[in-house]
């Protein structure tokens, strides 16, 4: 409900239930109109909203409710979903089998060979700057279908992972790690989950603060990262999970740092720090070679197998 009413805030004139699903999709919630229309009904018993034909518009009363509410509900929404989609994944390291969380991001159908063009042509070292070097695309029937889906796995995947095999993990933040010779080097900049009502990988992407086609191309860059913290007497426990990972076809950059500074970040003495490339960097060097694009974070869940396509041709 306060997502709708932010908005509904957000816009000039009323909206109908068609217009509100296309925004929500466009945030990473999906609801069916039908969905959407029984909130407004209860929103307008509420006072919140108001009906102007078949549309609805915020009242005054529903702007003061969003004001006082949305931050602080949103803020903890963002990890709760979060923890919920890595609770639901039951993907088998033993055998590579089952769902990962899962990215999507919208192009324009029109764009989607010169976007391919243009990741392919970065150079063979683009795997490693993405989490899982795989995707799938598929007609998304909005806008009349001319909007195409490309969907590919999230790094807290690797949280998921982690927890399914005993290693306890806390999700912290994601950041702009800077890179040399495709080595990590330092934490540029870092946003924390718990400090945000916005992806932190969306808004560095589009602040266009990444430089993910010039790490591609010749090594020096700075890519999107997330990190989390694990006991320190699970490190060894953790490192045998990423090695077969890795096996596996993750082959994105993961570490894990012992106790205390790690690219920049500081650690308690009994705690190890995870660190990965995140999947958001395909979308990022997508952004930077100029395309218009959509995103919605851990949105979605697949088997692992439904990634079929190589970002860069075998």
């Amino acid at each position: 409900m306060l997502e709708i009413l932010a908005i509904l805030d957000g816009i000039e004139g009323p909206a109908t239930s068609g217009e509100i699903q296309r925004e929500l999709n466009r945030r990473g919630i999906y609801l069916s109109q039908r969905t959407i229309r029984y909130y407004l009904k209860l929103m307008d018993e509420l006072g919140l909203t108001r009906k102007v034909r078949k549309a609805r518009q915020i009242t005054s009363e529903g702007r003061r409710r969003m004001r006082a509410l949305t931050v602080s509900t949103r803020m903890e929404w963002m990890l709760d979903r979060m923890y919920q989609r890595i609770a639901e994944m039951d993907f088998d390291l033993s055998t590579g089998s089952g769902s990962v969380i899962a990215n999507k991001l919208f192009i324009r159908r029109e764009d989607f060979t010169w976007v391919m063009r243009h990741v392919i042509s970065l150079g063979k070292e683009v795997p490693k700057l993405l989490f899982y070097p795989k995707y799938q695309v598929r007609e998304t029937g909005l806008r009349r279908g001319d909007l195409l889906e490309i969907k590919y796995v999230s790094s807290n995947t690797l949280y998921g992972i982690l927890l399914r095999n005993g290693v306890p993990v806390s999700v912290k933040g994601v950041g702009l790690l800077e890179l040399k010779d495709y080595r990590p080097t330092t934490f540029a900049e870092v946003m924390h989950y718990s400090g945000t009502t916005i992806s932190p990988s969306q808004l560095l992407i589009f602040a266009g603060m990444t430089r993910v086609a010039e790490a591609a191309k010749r090594g020096t860059g700075t890519v999107l990262a997330t990190f989390g913290e694990i006991p320190y007497n699970s490190i060894p426990k953790a490192q045998k999970i990423l090695n077969k990972m890795r096996e596996l076809g993750f082959e994105g950059i993961m570490e894990i740092r012992e106790p205390g500074f790690a690219y920049g970040l500081r650690t308690g003495k009994l705690r190890g720090v995870v660190i990965s490339v995140t999947g958001a960097n395909f979308a990022a060097m997508i952004k930077e070679g100029g395309f218009d694009l959509r995103m919605a974070f851990d949105t979605a869940m697949d088997d692992l197998g439904a990634f079929d396509r190589n970002v860069i041709p075998v």
